[in-house]
């Protein structure tokens, strides 16, 4: 099983660290995930060491 690990934006949102929240995800026309910078097929739930918090979730804030 896979630990789930969170990081939190300069915000203060928190944002879970995966393939599914990372800049270089990439979607196929079949709607297979594939990480661009590696060219390989992955679950939404995987993540490697190249992983980065993609644009939009780093300008992410939510009004109180």
């Amino acid at each position: 099983m896979t630990e789930v690990v969170n990081v939190v934006n300069l915000h203060g949102v928190t944002i879970r660290r995966c393939c599914a929240s990372c800049e270089h995800k990439g979607i196929e026309a079949d709607g297979t995930r594939v990480c661009t910078k590696m060219q390989l097929k992955v679950k939404s739930d995987f993540c490697c060491g190249l992983w980065q918090m993609s644009y939009g979730l780093r300008k992410l804030r939510i009004k109180r």
